[in-house]
């Protein structure tokens, strides 16, 4: 009987997925953004409401990144495997066009999330049995901003053709749509996700959409106690913070204030 009720309950549910969210049908939505900005939430927000299977996540498209800089091992294995079901997908749906959705994140925040995900590539322990110290030595010594402050002139450039920096950023509202060739380009900045979720979405679907919860992330996993320490403790020279914070990437997406309140945090 609750197979039965099971099966029912699910048949209703796309039913009504199907009636209420049909605006999304004819879209492929690919949320293709930076690792480590909150891009797992949005692609599970809208992934468990489309009916169409036509919700993809990816970090790499374009040719540059695929087939030269991440051709060596198989680190990146999951990040193929993403690519590969897009581009299949597309040449099956040519006709639909692409709804791209990508995130920003201040860097220093963005890399300590990244070395908290893949210890592997700082550490050759497990990150439990390290010290607080060991940690953040290791962590300092392989610590570079140069993927995410330079994605988007390479990946996303490379992959939709778009300059992001050639067009203004709404950095109040915390997300600007964009319409270029056979894109639609939304990006959100991850500071201000909670805020302008629903306000994106209306403008970029036509559909009232409500964040209802975070999607892989490091805080709410094993290693919290950690994270939050390091978050803490980690501090940089201001003459460091002032050179990274006038990077174009920091001064197209974020207000002085919030850079402000960056180099003040990590000082």
């Amino acid at each position: 009987m609750k197979r039965i009720i099971s099966k029912i309950n699910k048949k209703i549910s796309i039913i009504y997925r199907t009636c209420y969210y049909h605006k999304l049908k004819n879209k492929t939505i690919i949320v293709h953004t930076l690792g480590k900005v909150g891009s797992s939430t949005i692609y599970e927000e809208l992934k468990k409401i489309s009916p169409w299977k036509n919700i993809f996540h990816t970090h790499f498209l374009s040719n540059e990144w695929l087939n030269v800089k991440l051709k060596e091992g198989n680190h990146y294995e999951s990040n193929y495997k993403a690519a590969k079901k897009v581009f299949s997908y597309l040449d099956k749906n040519s006709d639909k066009k692409k709804y791209i959705i990508a995130l920003v994140r201040e860097p220093v925040s963005r890399e300590i999330s990244n070395f908290m995900q893949n210890p592997k590539d700082f550490i050759e322990g497990d990150i439990l049995s390290e010290s607080l110290d060991s940690l953040k030595n290791s962590y300092l010594q392989k610590l570079n901003y140069d993927y995410t402050l330079n994605w988007f002139d390479t990946e996303f450039l490379n992959y939709t053709g778009f300059d992001v920096y050639s067009k203004p950023f709404d950095k109040d509202r915390g997300f600007s749509i964009y319409h270029h060739d056979d894109f639609e380009v939304l990006i959100i900045k991850l500071e201000k996700l909670n805020e302008c979720y629903s306000g994106a979405m209306k403008e970029f679907f036509d559909l009232n959409l409500k964040l209802s919860g975070n999607s892989n992330q490091s805080s709410q996993k094993e290693i919290s106690n950690i994270y939050k320490e390091l978050q803490q403790t980690i501090k940089f020279p201001k003459e460091e913070l002032s050179t990274l914070y006038t990077h174009k990437y920091i001064s197209h997406f974020y207000t002085l204030e919030e850079i402000k309140q960056f180099k003040e945090k990590w000082s």
